[in-house]
């Protein structure tokens, strides 16, 4: 490559529109890249709550009057996150039991949650109707007849799948063949279903085209075929609609060349929305709402690793990294590009330096796939230096493989004026922190939950193959014990959905609530006092272990004598015949 056709980084322009810049210094909530993650460590996530906040404010202001915001969770399920969003005055729009769970946990209130996803169980219906749900957006004929067993009464949207005509975004859903809900063309057909149903209250439409969209003219003629769509149904239905649920797909500029979307353009063109929707009697009264997710919290997140290794290869020169796609997919390209482009990328600690260096980015993974950036200008680079890769905060640890090849999990922290919080690890997540160990009997679930933030203590594995020996495979990490101050505050177990142990016990009257509430408190005792006795040489180490099956488990940790311990541990308290590796 000649001289003058070396690549041009579009990090640093990136980096000045949405964080400030001091000196040599990325910053993020007001302090410099560099000093966070000399505390937390890399690889990590770091979300800046001020750029959230004003992403959040940005929108509302540019629909005041028309519209009401709902966060989609899951873009970034992180509680955190979902609580900082609520605290704006949003909603939340999810799409699993699990994401419902982190929005109660961020304190969302049930009746301010929507329920979509074209394939929700009868479990997971059960548990946000009798949990409390503010609709449910149903896509099949069989969730219909799912929601009706249940018996019990629910408001619902029906999701329409657009006509090609009303598609935008750089990743379409809907307009053509699709699993999610049903055809516009099929609507007056569609209807008929719910003629006979009991429990659903059929108050609403939910019509979502496309994601990722840039183009103002674009969204906003999507959401005016949504309009006329909501006064088709409701004329249709001979009623009010109470909802009209215009979908997400907001999107932020990644790559060179694109642009962030106008929102000056979408409030200039609010004014005639409001309009159709008062020019229908029917509509006229309904609560407008957009469920963006990306939009708010992509561009406040940063993914911040350290440079391992600069090595060449036959002419190019590889930056190896110690993060990489299992805790980022998308910024590898491997998430729904088909031509692979460089997401925004800059040296936080070295603003400054002169981009005149090429390189492709990569991580440790042991594949070729685990490739960050292509052919991209970086500053001069070694080892110990710091990469962050910007448009991060949607996406990224939980639509990534975390465990693929079982390297740590990278910490995600929160920064807002300039304080700190670690707030998880990306496999700690979805409001079920740290562990759903379940077996074949669907009421005998332990979920253990992280009390506090950073620190997760045990293995419960065992505990559960006292109430129900036919557990399956179950995750979890081991992280820094040496600030536990006792088991108690750090466990809490609870049953199928609520805390009460009894749920534990429901199928089985060999074993009461109260013999399980002392299993757990003796289970907690000996795993307490074991890892208590690990905690120096589990200091600044993370240890990862993983239940293969019911009498296996992998044990990742950089330090041998640390593997042994947990190992002896384990076989403390498991079956003589457990076997190891």
């Amino acid at each position: 490559m000649a001289p003058t056709d070396k690549p041009q980084s579009h990090g640093p322009a990136f980096a000045a529109a949405l964080f400030g810049i001091s000196e040599n210094d990325l910053m993020i909530g007001g302090l410099p890249v560099r000093d966070i993650v000399a505390g937390t460590g890399t690889p990590c996530f770091l979300y800046d709550a001020s750029a959230m906040r004003r992403a959040y404010r940005n929108l509302e202001t540019a629909l005041s009057g028309f519209a009401d915001i709902y966060y989609s969770v899951k873009a970034n399920p992180l509680p955190a996150i979902i609580s900082l969003f609520r605290q704006e005055g949003a909603g939340a729009e999810i799409a699993s039991v699990g994401e419902y769970r982190a929005a109660i946990k961020a304190g969302v209130a049930p009746e301010n949650i929507i329920f979509a996803g074209p394939g929700k169980s009868k479990a997971e219906l059960r548990e946000v109707i009798e949990g409390g749900i503010g609709e449910i957006h149903i896509e099949s004929a069989e969730e219909i007849g799912r929601i009706e067993a249940i018996g019990k009464p629910v408001k619902a949207s029906i999701r329409i799948n657009p006509v090609p005509d009303a598609q935008a975004g750089a990743m379409r859903m809907g307009g053509k063949a699709t699993a999610f809900g049903f055809d516009e063309e099929e609507l007056e057909n569609v209807l008929p279903l719910f003629k006979d149903a009991r429990y659903i209250d059929l108050v609403g439409v939910h019509i979502y085209g496309g994601t990722q969209i840039l183009d103002a003219d674009m969204l906003v003629s999507q959401w005016r075929h949504s309009i006329l769509l909501a006064a088709r149904m409701a004329g249709t239905l001979g009623k009010p609609l109470e909802t009209i649920d215009l979908g997400g797909g907001l999107g932020i500029p990644y790559f060179a060349g694109e642009t962030p979307l106008d929102l000056a353009a979408v409030s200039a063109a609010i004014p005639d929305l409001k309009a159709l929707v008062k020019a229908h009697p029917l509509i006229t009264d309904a609560h407008v709402i957009v469920e963006p997710g990306r939009f708010l919290a992509g561009s406040g997140g940063v993914y911040v690793a350290e440079v391992n290794s600069v090595k060449t290869s036959r002419g190019t020169t590889f930056v190896v990294m110690d993060g990489g796609m299992h805790h980022h997919l998308a910024a590898s390209g491997n998430l729904g590009q088909i031509v692979k482009r460089n997401y925004p990328i800059v040296a936080p600690a070295m603003m400054q330096a002169d981009y005149e260096e090429t390189a492709t980015i990569v991580g440790p993974l042991c594949t070729p796939l685990d490739t960050l950036a292509r052919n991209a200008a970086l500053p001069k680079l070694k080892a110990g230096d710091l990469l962050a890769i910007l448009q991060s905060g949607a996406y990224g640890a939980t639509a990534s493989p975390s465990g693929f090849l079982s390297h740590p999990a990278a910490k995600e922290v929160l920064i807002e004026d300039g304080d700190i919080a670690i707030v998880t690890s990306a496999r700690d997540r979805a409001g079920d922190n740290i562990a759903t160990l379940t077996s074949e009997n669907p009421h005998q679930t332990l979920r253990i939950y992280d009390i506090r933030e950073g620190v997760i203590a045990a293995d419960l594995y065992d505990l559960l193959h006292l109430l129900a020996p036919a557990s399956q495979t179950a995750t979890w990490v081991v992280s820094t014990v040496k600030s536990l101050q006792s088991a108690d505050e750090w466990f809490e177990v609870v049953g199928e959905s609520r805390d009460d142990l009894e749920m534990l016990a429901q199928k089985d009257a060999r074993i009461s609530g109260a013999v399980l509430a002392d299993l757990a408190k003796k289970a907690k005792q000996v795993i307490w006092g074991q890892f208590t006795a690990l905690s120096p040489a589990l200091d600044q180490e993370w240890v990862t272990i993983r239940a293969i099956d019911s009498s296996f488990y992998e044990v990742t940790t950089p330090d041998a004598n640390v593997q042994d311990k947990i190992k002896s541990f384990f076989r403390d308290v498991r079956p003589t015949d457990s076997q190891y590796r």
